[in-house]
């Protein structure tokens, strides 16, 4: 590893990075739906989008947490490492339950805010159709990041593309029956795209309880003990939650309050202000799978005390970032058509 972090980072970034660029087209095949419903729902799933994304923030957050403690812990390499790394799995479902829970609270609070952001009373009530189902998928969520950030850790990134793929996977497929009423299933709309987002978390997260508790390998770990809550480790990983939480809502704040400037033009200025988000995701998924990769070999390396090592893995995730941020620059600068047209 210390040789060739660019091989390591790639090895570990890639199944990450199928994870999520299925994560990407799940978004866009969600817009695409939605957009055949009409302007006005576009703009509603803009909104919500961004709303749903500030509740997000609260739950995909865990994973950053527990995988720094675990890839530490992992690469420490001692008699006891794989039992004390262990232990992240129950705090860390805990840690998930309680901030998932926090952002169903918080999600009650919106009607209030909404309609003074937003100026348009028919995209504020879509949205709210939205943001009322997909609320209760922020627990879900929550644990399921959890565990993510657990494998993630430990370097078993091919489980993640297994689970993120066929998790975006069949959330297309429920949106595809639940937002028109395909195959006799109900024509829910915006509810639709948002029932199917929860029904399919919950799919991902019985296949992650399933793998861990089946998985011959992770049995070193002693998982799901629950005799090891440590107040130590929950602190822990919301030291790792907390900061990255705070900056997901900050910046989807002000995206916010930029959507709700541009609703004062009309519906059709907000569904395109949607399209070119979506166009900047690109970036972030390529971007994201790399520096998440290097994020894990960053923890392993600093597990075995080699901060020089960590260091060289950090420059290699800038070199990258910089590398497919520009690509992605060319190919909107140069046919952003391509992009819209979908």
């Amino acid at each position: 590893m210390r040789n060739r972090p660019f091989r390591d980072v790639i090895k570990i970034g890639s199944p990450l990075l199928a994870g999520m660029f299925a994560e990407y087209i799940m978004y866009m095949a969600d817009s695409v739906m939605i957009g055949r419903l009409g302007t006005v729902y576009l703009a509603a799933v803009a909104v919500g989008g961004i709303v749903a994304e500030m509740l997000w923030a609260f739950a995909w957050t865990t994973a950053p947490g527990t995988q720094a403690l675990a890839a530490r812990r992992f690469g420490m390499h001692g008699e006891h490492s794989a039992e004390v790394t262990g232990e992240i799995i129950d705090n860390g479902i805990l840690f998930g339950v309680l901030v998932g829970f926090l952002a169903v609270l918080i999600s009650f609070s919106v009607p209030g805010f909404l309609p003074l952001i937003i100026d348009n009373s028919r995209t504020v009530e879509l949205a709210m159709e939205y943001i009322s189902v997909i609320r209760w998928s922020m627990p879900v969520a929550a644990v399921y990041f959890a565990l993510y950030g657990f494998l993630a850790g430990i370097n078993e990134t091919k489980h993640l593309m297994y689970a993120t793929v066929g998790t975006n996977t069949l959330n297309i497929g429920l949106n595809y029956l639940l937002i028109y009423g395909n195959l006799n299933f109900p024509a829910m709309g915006i509810r639709g795209a948002a029932l199917g987002t929860l029904l399919a978390q919950a799919a991902g997260l019985v296949y992650m309880f399933l793998l861990l508790r089946s998985s011959k390998k992770l049995k070193k770990y002693g998982l799901f003990r629950w005799n090891r809550l440590q107040k130590s480790i929950l602190r822990d990983i919301g030291r790792s939650w907390l900061p990255v939480t705070l900056q997901y809502l900050f910046d989807h704040g002000i995206l916010l309050v930029y959507e709700g400037i541009i609703s004062g033009f009309g519906t059709v200025y907000l569904a395109a202000f949607h399209i070119i988000f979506m166009i900047n995701w690109l970036g972030k998924s390529v971007c994201g799978a790399f520096a998440e990769g290097g994020a894990i070999l960053v923890g392993n390396l600093l597990g075995r005390g080699d901060g020089k090592g960590a260091a060289r893995v950090i420059y290699v995730c800038a070199a990258i970032g910089v590398g497919s941020g520009f690509a992605v620059y060319l190919v909107s600068t140069f046919s952003p058509g391509l992009l819209v047209r979908i």
